[in-house]
């Protein structure tokens, strides 16, 4: 199982970022150029987690208002509150409005990224693996291994 994340750059393109430096922009609150300079005030953030064949499992939205390239804390605490809506008409009235300052493509883009078509990327989810792993005080090592066990339920 491997994490992949893309963010929407300032030309409304997906773009991949290596984990690692997504992993201690999220950590450092931004700030890290490799990110900071994609993004202008807001990071929309599509993280993929991916089987062992590299097909999506579930694709999670993340969309954060930045402070001169930094993640404020008010945004991370709507990251985690995105995180505790339950399975009804709010959290589908979220990832609405998260979509909805989306690119219209964005769909074609992360399948074309992931090499999978379109119809592969059937689950969407709020928020993802770095507010997961924060809340639960967790690494993303761990969460994957979690991750792995319930699919192998299933």
């Amino acid at each position: 199982m491997k994490i992949v994340y893309h963010v929407v750059d300032r030309d409304r393109q997906l773009v991949r970022v290596p984990s690692e430096v997504m992993e201690r922009y999220w950590n450092h609150s931004g700030g890290t150029p490799e990110v900071s300079q994609l993004v202008d005030d807001q990071l929309q953030l599509v993280t993929s987690l991916l089987d062992d064949r590299l097909n999506p499992i579930i694709n999670y939205m993340l969309d954060l208002e930045l402070n001169e390239g930094w993640i404020s804390p008010e945004s991370k605490l709507q990251a985690y509150q995105s995180l505790s809506l339950q399975r009804n008409e709010a959290k589908f009235e979220e990832l609405q409005a998260i979509l909805e300052r989306w690119p219209a493509d964005w769909p074609t883009q992360l399948a074309v990224a992931l090499d999978v078509p379109v119809m592969g990327l059937n689950k969407i989810g709020l928020g993802g693996p770095l507010p997961m792993c924060d809340l639960w005080g967790i690494t993303q090592e761990k969460l994957l291994e979690f991750f792995e066990k319930v699919c192998d339920k299933d």
